[in-house]
């Protein structure tokens, strides 16, 4: 090998002479990105795919040429509300029937808000979207439906993007005002009347007791009367909870009390021929003495029943011993003012004078020490007062104030 060859490689590696070497490229930086902008124009020319790549005028004609047709988004508008129509309408209906269902069972028995019945319809119709929701897919895909037919890129254009969101709340809004139409057939004011008979069963318990015990009597009933029916049937009862009493309102004792609505005191009741024994024998109990009253419509009792000043000092001592037994009371005298002044607010705009009108009939049944007396009498007044008042202010009744209640 010579010399000048073995030089040579020996420096460049390559067997070849230092001569022959490329020289370093000399070009402008600007001419070698003109040069590689070139080659890749001459490459896209004869590569069409790799338009859409390219910065700049070239990619967004591409695009525009690609837009989806009129047809093809109203397919997409429709393809995206079918199944959110299914989806709306399911999950308003299970509310609103989960919520109505909770309402008047559970919400009546703790006193529960209907909000908070609201709250739990909804959890249920959430897991019921969550349970079902594959099947309501798949039915929204049986109907048929043409297919828009978009590409991928189309799909994630901004145009198409829109078209299928307003088609997904148009579907949920009707979706939800079908589920709706089921409020058509529930009884909205159910759990409402529920829960104002329950507060008024408590309020109607500490009356009935406590008057009992002011009159030292064993039992005592608050008979309310059906007037579509003809039958009075006991609201509360003490010594008998559990047994609802059902009795013809023109027959027993408490039948007398409403037919004439006066009070009615009896001394030897089996010695009455409108005392109902076989009661006793049912209730295996057996009635001494009794005294029934009548409770009367608001638009008749217009102020509470004054205090004789004859009365014995025996007999002012129960009463006021009734009047402040429970702290209920004093919430109730603070609603008699402003109940009566209603009352006789429309009883003059009707310029009418109406018969009194029976609503119930109180019953105090074997006073223990000897027998009812006219202080037991005024008693009984009294409360039969404030029941009156509570079944107006309440309108829970059947017969409101507008029904010459």
């Amino acid at each position: 090998m010579r010399a000048g060859e073995k030089g040579g490689g020996g420096w460049l590696g390559l067997g070849q002479s230092p001569l022959k070497r490329t020289p370093p490229c000399t070009l402008p930086r600007e001419s070698l990105i003109s040069e590689k902008h070139r080659e890749k124009s001459t490459s896209t020319q004869d590569d069409p795919n790799e338009a859409n790549n390219l910065p700049g005028g070239a990619g967004e004609a591409r695009e525009a040429a690609a837009a989806p047709s009129s047809r093809q988004l109203r397919i997409h508008f429709a393809h995206s509300m079918v199944p959110m129509i299914g989806f709306g309408a399911m999950d308003n209906f299970v509310m609103i029937q989960a919520g109505d269902l909770i309402d008047n069972t559970l919400g009546v028995k703790f006193g529960l808000a209907t909000l908070t019945a609201a709250a739990f319809g909804q959890i249920c119709s959430d897991v019921s979207g969550v349970a079902f929701g594959g099947v309501i897919e798949a039915a929204a895909t049986k109907l048929g439906l043409p297919v828009a037919d978009l590409s991928p890129k189309q799909r994630i254009m901004t145009r198409v993007k829109i078209v299928g969101t307003m088609g997904s709340l148009v579907g949920v809004v009707l979706g939800c005002l079908l589920g709706m139409v089921s409020l058509l057939f529930l009884d909205l004011e159910a759990a409402e009347r529920a829960k104002r008979e329950k507060e008024l069963d408590a309020v109607f318990q500490t009356v009935i007791e406590h008057g009992s015990k002011s009159m030292d009597a064993e039992r005592a009933s608050l008979f309310l009367l059906d007037h579509d029916e003809k039958f009075l049937w006991s609201r509360v009862a003490t010594g008998a909870e559990g047994e609802t009493i059902k009795v013809p309102s023109n027959r027993g004792l408490i039948g007398v009390c409403a037919t004439t609505a006066q009070p009615l005191v009896c001394h030897k009741p089996y010695e009455h021929p409108c005392f109902l024994r076989d009661i006793d024998t049912k209730l295996h109990f057996k009635t001494r003495n009794v005294i029934c009253y009548p409770v009367l419509s608001a638009t008749h009792i217009s102020t509470p029943p004054s205090k004789s000043k004859s009365k014995s000092n025996s007999a002012t001592s129960a009463s006021s011993s009734y009047s402040h037994s429970h702290s209920l009371q004093s919430s109730l005298q603070r609603s008699l003012a402003a109940a009566a002044a209603a009352v006789k607010e429309e009883e003059d705009a009707r310029d009418t004078v109406h018969p009194p009108h029976v609503l119930g009939v109180l019953e105090i049944i074997n006073k223990r020490s000897g027998e009812f007396t006219e202080e037991d009498k005024k008693l009984c007044e009294m409360m039969a007062f404030h029941v009156s008042m509570f079944l107006w202010s309440s309108k829970h009744h059947p017969h409101g104030p507008d029904d010459d209640y």
